[in-house]
């Protein structure tokens, strides 16, 4: 499809999406003229909503689903607790006391709200010396503002429907006398509480989503908890038994609509439109909603229009386009800046197209003896260096990758926990971008690299801001190197040399408090998955022995120059207080072996006879190194152990399983404890898995 199909496609969705959310206010204020329960209506809701989701999730993302834990279960609690029950409680009993006008009027402070938070939450970067940052800003104040005025001045009425649709409004279940029975600062104080909670549940989605990122699946669960939520607080404060129960067709209608309409499909819709066209091509609609509930809630509910609320209306739409219009200023900007480092920084591999075409830029570039090298961030300022020789040409084969972000750049700083006494390794800072962070942030910093040209550029870089004093260069190949003592990791490491470099930092001599480490996506995705998953894996079960590994949030390819072939995760490895008695040759030749094939069951691994054969082989030799251990252990029965047999051997091995109940399970559902424990028992009865010392790339 054709790019302006696709935006076209984009457009309609977020006019059905605006014009069926409008429609949902209208009905929601219809049910309430029939006399439904505020409590018991949003449960129904609610269940109408998760029935179709639930379904969608399940077929959809069945195999892209990560897996479930404690901790993502308590974050789908309180997502729903606050985007679901308080948002819809605080919403129902606000429109209770309003209009649908004014309730969907409200909503338009949800993006400035949503940026308000991100801002004091260090999620979103405001620079007040550039036109965006000021627009983003004052359109905050500007929607705020509108919603105070809407809280606290009503105003003379501007329009009072005709008695032809009054007394239709009666009909449908109003009241002459229901303007008059409104409490409406009540009512503008529970929209104000709605769009709070509104806000939150998208400021608190966003990391979720990176650690959860089925959609379907997501939104299903915190439908479920708040289905929960809904049915306990119903349970307590309505008991009278004839709240529960649908006496029209008018309630069927209702819950029919804002079920599908204003929660299933206003879900799905937004998602598709957000990965899409982003959240600001959502956030751009929303005015509609507002003229779309305001024409129907006028004409079909005999709604009366009021001064305070369109002078409100008016505040709230107006602040919302000024910060729509600082984060287009923003995005501009930041693709700018971008192309300016692409003319700058060059990338030297073989995967990039035309060779030709790549060294006459190169020779363009050398013309000037004296040339500059820049290194752009994010936010438009350059950082120059004076270079006498080539350019600088970045090598991707070597998993040379410069993050330029200035907001992810202190989101990583700020996430390490960097205290002012600690001392930092840094492995591959290239010119420096997360270094200086760091500079400020810790006492001192040990920067590990290999390429002289980088280290030449940070050492100038460095001196220009006199910080050289807190800065210590190793010039040598990190996995060759032997590391001085440091506090924590912090570190954009090469993709290429992730793997031994974590079981470096993991199985090493040295003791740190956590390393943040910024890794390929994928790779991240391994390191973080738990047994059970289909991700988990001999890495994930070798690192989480001795230590824990929490995510910390995504990197887009697009934040890098030149940009990989993939996104990154940055994650934050803890190593653990107690660690398991085990010895660390003797476990990850056993991890080997099992994760060879980790879905098969052990009881089939360990019947073939090249593996039988093998161990035997292993065994032998361990048991004339462990020889005192096994005479110790096993007393008498150390003859059994000397057995060369290959068959009885088996039998052995293929005992040890059933009697204890490994045979039919499957190494990549095993935990730490079970994997620890069957590998006591196999070396127990003289079976060992290893023989030869083990290097890095072993791990």
């Amino acid at each position: 499809m054709s790019p302006v199909a696709t935006r076209a496609k984009l457009h309609v969705a977020m006019v059905v999406f605006q014009t069926g959310y409008a429609g949902n206010h209208v009905i929601m204020r219809f049910a309430l003229n029939l006399g439904v329960s505020k409590l018991v209506f949003p449960l129904y809701r609610t269940i109408i909503a998760l029935s179709v989701l639930a379904p969608s999730a399940y077929f959809l993302e069945k195999k892209e689903r990560p897996g479930m834990n404690t901790s993502l279960l308590i974050q789908f609690f309180l997502l729903g607790l606050v985007g679901i029950t308080l948002n819809q409680g605080f919403y129902i009993f606000g429109l209770d006391n309003t209009s649908p006008t004014f309730a969907s009027a409200t909503e338009n402070a949800v993006p400035a709200v949503s940026f308000l938070m991100a801002a004091l939450l260090g999620i979103e970067k405001v620079e007040l010396k550039r036109r965006d940052g000021i627009a983003k800003v004052v359109g905050t104040f500007v929607s705020v503002a509108g919603s105070l005025v809407i809280t606290l001045y009503k105003g003379p009425t501007i329009y009072e429907p005709s008695q032809r649709i009054m007394d239709q409004s009666i009909v449908n279940g109003g009241s002459e006398r229901e303007e008059e029975n409104k409490n409406w600062t009540l009512g503008c104080l529970c929209l104000m509480g709605h769009c709070l909670c509104w806000s939150s549940w998208i400021v608190l989605q966003s990391p979720l989503l990176k650690k959860y990122p089925a959609r379907f699946s997501f939104i299903s669960c915190s439908c479920f908890f708040a289905v929960i939520q809904f049915f306990g607080i119903s349970a307590y404060f309505e008991r009278d038994v004839e709240s529960w129960k649908i006496l029209s067709g008018g309630e069927v209608y209702a819950l029919l609509y804002t079920g599908l309409v204003g929660s299933a499909m206003v879900f799905a819709i937004q998602i598709y439109v957000v990965e899409r066209g982003g959240p600001l091509f959502v956030s751009a609609y929303l005015p509609l909603q507002t003229l779309v509930a305001a024409v129907l809630a006028t004409f079909a509910l005999g709604e009366h229009l009021y001064l305070g609320g369109m002078i409100g209306a008016i505040l709230i739409i107006s602040g919302l386009y000024l910060v729509v219009m600082g984060k287009s200023w923003e995005s501009q900007a930041l693709i700018v800046s971008r192309q300016q480092q692409q003319r700058f920084v060059y990338s030297a591999t073989d995967e990039d197209g035309d060779e030709e075409e790549h060294n006459k830029e190169k020779r363009l570039f050398r013309r000037n003896s004296h040339s500059r090298i820049r290194g752009y961030e994010s936010n438009g300022q350059v950082v120059e260096k004076k270079k006498q020789h080539d350019g600088l040409f970045l090598q991707k084969s070597k998993g040379q990758h410069l993050l330029t972000n200035t907001r992810i750049l202190d989101a990583i700083v700020r996430s390490s926990d960097v205290r002012p006494t600690d001392t930092v390794l840094e492995i591959g800072p290239g010119t420096g971008n997360l270094t200086m962070k760091l500079l400020e942030a810790a006492q001192h910093v040990i920067a590990v690299e290999l390429d002289k040209r980088m280290v030449e550029i940070l050492r100038a870089r460095v001196s220009d801001h006199a910080l050289q004093h807190k800065l210590t260069i190793i010039q040598k190949d990190v996995l060759k190197t032997d590391f001085p003592e440091f506090d924590l990791v912090v570190a954009n490491i090469p993709y290429n040399i992730s793997s031994p470099l974590v079981a470096k930092l993991v199985y090493g001599s040295n003791t740190f408090r956590t390393a943040t480490l910024l890794l390929q996506k994928e790779f991240s995705r391994r390191l973080l998955a738990n047994p059970g998953d289909s991700d988990f894996n001999r890495l994930a079960v070798n690192v989480k022995l001795l230590a824990d590994v929490k995510f910390v949030m995504d990197v887009s390819k697009r934040e890098f120059v030149p940009p990989p072939k993939v996104d990154s995760s940055v994650v934050m490895i803890t190593p653990k207080e107690v660690k398991p008695d085990v010895d660390v040759r003797e476990w990850l030749a056993f991890t080997r072996t099992c994760f060879g094939k980790k879905n098969k069951t052990l009881g089939s691994m360990f019947r073939q006879k090249k593996k039988v054969m093998e161990l035997l082989s292993l065994s032998e030799a361990g048991i004339a190194t462990n020889a005192s251990d096994v005479v110790e252990e096993q007393g008498d029965n150390r003859l059994l152990c000397l057995d060369t047999d290959a068959s009885v051997f088996k039998e052995r091995v293929i005992g040890i399983l059933k009697s204890n109940g490994f045979e039919d399970k499957r190494p990549s559902k095993l935990s730490h404890g079970q994997l620890l424990r069957l590998l006591s028992l196999f070396n127990q009865a003289a079976i060992f898995f290893h023989s030869l010392p083990m290097d890095l790339h072993d791990y």
